[in-house]
């Protein structure tokens, strides 16, 4: 059974530093600062010291003037400066590959980093602006820049919040075989975060049965990290007494929420003449699998570099001028696709993949081999595919100096060495709270005979998953839930306005108010909290909120077609108020109105009780009434609208009868008023 998905996460934006990161400062008053040419705007970037760390150092300060100001007609416009910064900070985000055949759930943890910016300004040489913004975070992705304008970082928000995607464009429902290396990658960009992460399996065999299990579990991930999961079938650990058909994998929290989306693995069990594999990251800077079934060759070309030399008097006969300075071989790997057999179409522009790729390994018996794509040209797209294959032509990284055939060699004894912990991070719960634990920032990879560090210095992120990982311990000097920087309250409307067909009639829907508590979220920088606070109010913010929410509030200004001849009226309260006709004995049959009196005459104009949106006849003359029905000694105040504009205030209270009469038209009597309605006439009758 598949897990229900957890439907409550609040999914937070992130930018792709393969597209444009840019920020603008705006212009300061040009009133108070005149002499633009003395103005200079500077933006600092601030990162972590180091990956994990909450503690925020400046990067760069970058400099920059403003445009000069556009005048168009009377209006002048000021546009400020403008910054772009991706690629300074796309260059310091690594990915990271998967080890030789993973089979364990690792983060990590260079792949994404917050960031902060500092606005400067200087006005002839003294400071007049210094603005620290919101922390805001940065992944080493991109798509295309229709896509980008689209989308931009709405994609991390609102395009995961609906479709949980992992990391890789790569078509659902893939055919691979039992000893493929298979990964997938998914961004824990939400709130709460789960204190588990579980990749859950539903197996599916050929004898019709199906099994829901667990097979691997990580905890301690952070905010913002990504999850590397191996899916492959070494990993999942199918039942071996059965022939596995296909399986579906997913990502839930330790409530078996599902988290991710569902995607399908088919096994392949076939044989094939040739099969190899390609490794190579994505657009996500993550990695994707290739299985090549095609056709391959590998072809070997020798570089020499030869000299010659004098040969000395009474040389040997095998004495050769000739000699060889240097020589290297280079390696070439042919290969083809084989014949795409379902989705061509979607298979072919996939490609694009692996064309646009930085790194490519060729996964062999005993490691991934590092490759270089030679091919810089791919047809994507035919209208008539057919058999679709293709071919791509790859060279080996590694120059071969020699030649060898030996098996895989076993391990070599070295010195021992650990990886010592240093500083400390706090665990955060779900909100950004300090839970208690905390756990080193990073490893020193250090000798364990005298424990100095191994020159090079090697140090790494202490990331859950990692083998050499050192488990969080309990610091009881922490108060739990405590936070040193605790979000400020939000009340706020939303953007989108309640359908006013949601609203009772004669009510216009206006937006709903977002709450976001003070305190409910922490962080450990400036700003952290609010920014968790600002992704609620941004994931509350639709307009299904605003329908089940938003407010209901007079609409006296309606917009109506009324018939020819006649006017409209309308009330808030229809079922309270009736609207009557004083002089039955006009030219039209029956009498007019929706009060209880009514129900039984027979006539052109009689409407059931309740009735609203009711349209009469224009006469001239002023004699239509309301009947106001409650409870004996209930106080009211009536206000009548006409066109959207108030006409009459009265405030009364309701007699013995049980019902009070008041004239619609006139302020004095029957007949004749100001208020005598016109053709077209729009009342709105307002009880409270």
């Amino acid at each position: 059974m598949i897990d229900f998905l957890a439907d409550y996460l609040i999914f937070q934006p992130f930018k792709p530093s393969l597209n444009r990161l840019q920020h603008n400062i705006v212009a300061i008053d040009p009133e108070t600062y005149p002499l633009r040419d003395r103005i200079k705007y500077y933006l600092t970037l601030k990162i972590p010291d180091f990956p994990g760390s909450t503690s925020f150092q400046d990067l760069i300060t970058i400099p920059s003037r403003e445009k000069p100001p556009v005048v168009e007609g009377a209006v002048s416009r000021y546009e400020g400066a403008h910054f772009n910064f991706e690629n300074i900070l796309d260059g310091l985000l690594k990915r990271q590959k998967p080890t030789f055949r993973q089979n364990s759930m690792t983060t990590l943890t260079e792949l994404t980093s917050p960031y902060c910016l500092l606005e400067t300004v200087d006005y002839d040489g003294v400071n007049v602006l210094d603005n620290l913004l919101l922390p805001k975070w940065v992944a080493k992705m991109g798509m295309t820049e229709r896509d980008f304008d689209q989308w931009g970082e709405r994609f991390f928000s609102t395009y995961q919040a609906e479709k949980r995607q992992f990391l890789t464009w790569q078509p659902n429902h893939k055919r691979i075989v039992a000893h493929q290396e298979e990964y997938l990658f998914f961004m824990l960009n939400f709130m709460p975060l789960p204190s588990i992460l579980k990749l859950r399996v539903s197996a599916i065999f050929t004898d019709g049965t199906r099994e829901a299990y667990t097979p691997l579990q990580l905890r301690s991930a952070q905010f913002g990290q990504v999850v590397t999961v191996p899916v492959g079938t070494h990993v999942i650990g199918a039942n071996p007494t059965k022939t596995l058909q296909s399986y579906q994998v997913w990502l839930s929290n330790e409530y078996d929420h599902r988290l991710s989306e569902i995607r399908t693995y088919h096994l392949d069990h076939r044989k094939v003449a040739q099969e190899r594999f390609i490794v190579f990251n994505n657009s996500f800077h993550t990695y994707d699998t290739l299985r090549l079934t095609g056709a391959s060759t590998e072809a070997i070309k020798v570089t020499r570099t030869t000299a010659e030399r004098e040969r000395p008097l009474n040389a040997a006969p095998d004495f050769t001028e000739f000699y060889i300075v240097d020589r290297y071989a280079d390696r070439e790997l042919t290969i083809s696709t084989g014949f795409f057999e379902r989705d061509v179409a979607a298979q072919l522009r996939y490609l694009d993949e692996l064309l646009m790729a930085e790194e490519w390994y060729l996964v062999t018996d005993r490691n991934h081999e590092p490759l270089e794509l030679i091919t810089t040209q791919l047809v994507d797209h035919d209208d008539i595919p057919d058999l679709v294959a293709r071919q791509f032509q790859f060279r080996y990284v590694r120059q071969q100096n020699s030649y060898s055939r030996l098996p895989v060699a076993p391990p070599a004894p070295e010195r021992p060495t650990y990886w010592k912990a240093e500083g400390l991070r706090y665990l955060l719960d779900a909100y950004g709270k300090r839970t208690g634990m905390v756990r080193p920032l990073k490893l020193v990879k250090c000798y364990v005979d005298d424990d100095t560090a191994v020159a090079p210095l090697t140090q790494k992120p202490n990331a859950a998953g990692d083998p050499d990982y050192v488990s969080e311990y309990l610091d009881t000097g922490i108060v739990v839930g405590s936070t040193p920087y605790p979000n400020t309250a939000i009340s706020r409307p939303t953007t989108f306005v309640r359908n006013s067909a949601t609203c009772p009639s004669g009510l216009e829907g206006g937006p709903a108010t977002i709450t976001v508590a003070s305190a409910k979220y922490g962080g450990e920088q400036p700003g952290d909290a609010d920014a968790l606070a600002e992704a609620e109010y941004n994931s509350l913010n639709t307009q299904a909120y605003a329908n089940t929410n938003g407010t209901c509030t007079l609409n006296a200004n309606y917009t109506a077609t009324v018939p020819t001849g006649h006017f409209q009226y309308r009330s808030n309260a229809p079922t309270k108020i009736g609207l009557h006709r004083l002089t039955p004995s006009a030219p039209w049959p029956g009498d007019q109105g929706n009060t209880p009196e009514l129900q039984s005459v027979v006539g052109s104009y009689i409407y059931p009780v309740g009735s609203n949106a009711l349209n009469f006849p224009v006469d001239g003359g002023g004699g239509f009434y309301f009947r106001v029905y409650g409870t004996n000694g209930t106080t009211y105040t009536l206000k009548v609208y006409r066109n959207g504009v108030l006409k009459k205030t009265l405030t009364s209270t309701l007699g013995v009868s049980g019902y009070d009469n008041h004239y619609m038209f006139d302020d004095t009597g029957v007949g004749g008023g100001v208020y005598a309605p016109a053709d077209g006439d729009k009342f709105y009758i307002q009880i409270s």
